[in-house]
């Protein structure tokens, strides 16, 4: 269905050039389903684990343009389509990373969607379980961390 080595990986777009607190850089990265928008801003350092970190706000914004026909196999020509879905996912983050690596320490951050999904054709090719409308997710929070142990600070 999707080719989950393909996708973007979580982790900071960093800077080409040096950046100071409070100082900003975008990028957009290609992907099969259209670019990925990210904005980033050097918030200041903090420590984790006993470590000094780069605290950096991340925005990331993604188009979802899927179109999937019979059998569940990806189209590109949406006559050929059975199911359509459209929208956008946006990951809003704070990243703490080790200066000297750029290895991501800790993150935190929520996950939005605004995903319309649309059935076509006649229902009988649908499969079993349709027709099925999809609610737009809620806010999912998004948390972990690669040194130290997980704080209690992270489920509240």
């Amino acid at each position: 269905f999707m080719n989950m080595n393909k996708m973007p990986t979580i982790g900071v777009v960093l800077p080409d050039h040096p950046v100071k607190v409070g100082d900003s850089w975008n990028v957009e990265i290609p992907t099969a389903m259209g670019g990925i928008k990210i904005d980033c801003t050097l918030l200041g350092t903090e420590p984790v684990a006993g470590s000094d970190t780069l605290r950096i706000k991340m925005v990331s914004t993604m188009p979802m343009n899927l179109k999937m026909g019979a059998g569940g196999t990806p189209v590109t020509d949406e006559s050929k389509a059975m199911m359509v879905m459209a929208g956008t996912v946006i990951s809003n983050s704070i990243l703490n990373i080790a200066p000297d690596t750029a290895r991501l320490i800790k993150m935190a951050g929520d996950m939005s969607t605004n995903i319309k999904m649309e059935m076509k054709g006649d229902p009988v090719n649908w499969g079993p379980g349709y027709p099925h409308a999809m609610a737009p997710l809620p806010i999912l929070p998004v948390r972990s961390r690669s040194m130290g142990r997980m704080e209690d600070e992270y489920y509240s």
